[in-house]
């Protein structure tokens, strides 16, 4: 029994982190910049140490989402993240605090990679 509540416990957690938000819209960053921020709140949820992609974007990382929530307005919110792990997480913590999340932007999505092959001699 301790076993299957265990096993439970871990696959909310999992499903919490990885499985996407459902009718939440994504943006590109061409949409972001022509989005007016009267409209939105630009919600920032990266790391401090990560420069700003949006000048009136509210940088606010999840770390210290939970004590500074309430300098957020009831504006639709448009949340910025690094990663989808991150994009999942806060509009999950949004949506528990009954904020309106609009849509979303990862950052290093748009971004292409190139593969830098070594040659062996």
């Amino acid at each position: 029994m301790v076993y299957a509540i265990a096993f439970l416990l871990l696959l909310y957690s999992l499903y919490k982190r990885y499985v996407p938000v459902c009718h939440v819209k994504s943006f590109s960053f061409d949409e972001l910049k022509t989005m007016d921020p009267k409209e939105a709140v630009f919600l920032d949820v990266r790391d401090y140490t990560e420069t700003p992609i949006i000048p009136d974007a509210i940088r606010l990382p999840l770390a210290y989402f939970k004590r500074n929530r309430h300098i957020l307005s009831n504006k639709p919110i448009v949340v910025i993240a690094s990663n989808a792990l991150e994009k999942n997480v806060a509009i999950r913590l949004l949506k528990r605090c009954r904020f309106h999340v609009e849509g979303y932007y990862i950052e290093k999505s748009e971004q292409v990679h190139e593969w830098k092959l070594l040659k062996c001699h």
